[in-house]
């Protein structure tokens, strides 16, 4: 019994270990943090949207795009944008504002590199009907989205122009919301019928007509939300039931075309919301769970039993909201910030030096253009690692200059210094702004050592210094005390503003 026992564990940690060398070359082991996009992700090979910013992919690594002219919002989905080969359907829905719409764009061959042009607008029909564009689906010749709790609507491509082709539609009375998500497989076009437990499976070539139902199996519990989430690959199929703890169901399509259940993939910590999103991508299986601020990778082993092979975390408390990913990359978008998740890359670092018309260094110089931001430190330096080979252009800002400064980057192969970012202000003088919370001191006797200053308002004052002055601004009265008794400026190059508390003794 012993010697069972311990082939057993070998066998369980062998599959696992099978497992892990499988997919260990598409670990997610890179994160880089975005600048720009929130709420809502969608990735389809070299193209990738996050809120209504564009990423691409040229030359083997990811650059920052263009930002679509949508609004994209967190108004209760995170399945509002889809991005395919060719099209982006972006679905801005009107819960509280005014009347949604579907925002279309194609790519444009005619450029090189390629861009994104829009291409139509469907506008919403009716006031009525608050969730339209809530959920959004597209690929080269079909656009689906829904219209109402009820309702999802179907479009077909008809020269170069979506037209309406027709509504899939709940009976009236019906339990259940059509179309937390929506997906295509094939001829298959599967719609979740969210706190109805089900996801409809429709014959595209038989006119959208219902050919499956797919119900939740008896071994999820009765407070998970079936079909709430969901994703599939070619024959596979997973089903989320979002929750607390809450789990997953794969399905297999069989040769009939029906989808038969597989396994019950359950919860990676019972104490935490597992399946607010689920992916699959190249056989291998993400469910977020945003309660534990996490994304947990599953493959299946050499006994064709899925396996949790890695967890992505992340610090923000909606991470696992909302994700997508495609061969290797993965984009997430949480509520305030995004990142991006691939496999490990060579990097080299590029550092800079942003100085001012005098030589002077600056310091909290916003440095853009790379997929994040960075800022230079006490000493006006900065250092930016990116992918070998990498190109792109570099530009420095800080409020209070009147212009940026680029600088082209070409091809970079190794550790490398730039030349000097200079930023010009034209400005000779500059105005701090003093704010003071009163509490018994006469403000007609305050003044500011050794400094000018002029009172306007009952509390403010105006203090003129030229542009890269140093000192103290330091306000002074009989009997009053401040809080702080002073701020210092070691090298004035923007308008300042500085709030203190006086209290008279």
């Amino acid at each position: 019994m012993r010697n069972k026992t311990w082939l057993l564990l070998l066998g369980c940690v062998t599959s696992l270990a099978w497992a892990q060398e499988k997919v260990s070359d598409d670990l997610m082991s890179r994160m880089i943090p975005l600048n720009q996009g929130k709420h809502a992700a969608s990735v389809h090979g070299n193209t990738a949207l996050v809120g209504n910013q564009l990423y691409k992919k040229q030359d083997g690594y990811w650059t920052l795009g263009k930002m679509l002219p949508v609004s994209v919002s967190n108004q209760g989905s995170n399945k509002n944008i889809a991005v395919h080969e060719h099209n982006i359907a972006v679905g801005e829905p009107s819960i509280y504002g005014p009347a949604g719409k579907i925002s279309l764009f194609k790519r444009d061959y005619t450029t090189w590199p390629y861009q994104w042009e829009a291409s139509q607008e469907i506008a919403q029909t009716s006031s009525s009907q608050n969730r339209w564009g809530q959920t959004v689906y597209v690929d080269n010749d079909l656009l689906a989205f829904t219209v109402s709790v009820q309702r999802v609507d179907v479009y077909k491509k008809n020269n170069g122009q979506w037209v309406f082709n027709r509504s899939l539609e709940l009976p009236e009375g019906a339990v259940g919301e059509l179309g937390t998500d929506i997906r295509r497989s094939g001829d298959d076009l599967l719609v979740s019928v969210y706190k109805a437990n089900k996801v409809h499976v429709y014959s595209i070539s038989n006119q959208l007509s219902l050919k499956q139902v797919i119900r939740k199996p008896n071994a999820i519990g009765e407070y998970q939300s079936f079909g709430w989430s969901f994703d599939v690959e070619g024959d596979l199929l997973a089903v989320a039931a979002y929750g607390s703890p809450g789990n997953v169901q794969t399905y297999q399509r069989n040769e009939v075309g029906e989808w038969e259940e597989e396994a019950l993939i359950t919860a990676s910590n019972p104490n935490g919301y597992f399946g607010h999103d689920v992916e699959l991508s190249e056989g291998q299986l993400f469910v977020g769970d945003d309660e534990n601020t996490s994304i947990y990778h599953f493959a299946r082993d050499n006994a064709d039993a899925w396996s949790m092979v890695d967890t992505i975390r992340g610090s923000e408390y909606s991470f696992g909201y909302a994700f997508d990913v495609d061969k290797g990359a993965m984009f997430v978008a949480s509520s305030f910030s995004a990142s991006l998740f691939t496999k490990a890359m060579y990097e080299v670092s590029l550092t800079g030096r942003v100085i001012d018309r005098l030589g002077v260094s600056l310091k909290n110089v916003d440095v853009s253009g790379y997929l994040y931001d960075v800022k230079t430190d006490e000493s006006g330096i900065f250092q930016l690692n990116v992918p070998v080979n990498w190109s792109g252009q570099l530009t420095a800002y800080k409020r209070g200059f009147d212009e940026a400064d680029s600088q082209a980057i070409r091809w970079v192969g190794s550790d490398t210094v730039l030349s000097d970012f200079s930023l010009t202000s034209s400005r000779e003088t500059l105005t701090i702004k003093a704010f003071l919370m009163n509490d018994g001191c006469d403000l007609n006797k305050v003044k500011f050592e050794n400094l000018s200053s002029k009172r306007r308002g009952r509390a403010q004052y105006l203090i003129a210094i030229p542009y890269g002055w140093s000192g103290e601004i330091k306000p002074v009265a009989e009997n009053c005390e401040f809080f702080p008794e002073s701020e210092y400026i070691d090298y004035a190059s923007d308008d300042e503003v500085f709030g203190f508390f006086a209290s008279g003794y």
